[in-house]
């Protein structure tokens, strides 16, 4: 395990509303979230994924995730 250490946030791909991106889907966004992830990793760094599914509890998500 790496002592460099990263918290990757990112909306989760179920919840977006994907109108204003045409061309964009929850595929997609899952894939490049994974891939940037994946980079890092690559890279050295000790990685967790996190995801918000809403303004309301993004806070919340993300202090517990620290």
């Amino acid at each position: 395990m790496s002592d460099k250490k990263v918290a990757l946030f990112g909306w989760h791909p179920d919840v977006v509303n994907y109108d204003k991106w045409p061309g964009m889907s929850a595929e997609k966004l899952r894939a490049a979230l994974e891939g940037d992830r994946d980079n890092l990793v690559s890279l050295g760094y000790d990685v967790v994924l996190h995801y918000i599914r809403d303004g309301e509890t993004a806070f919340e998500t993300a202090t517990k995730a620290l």
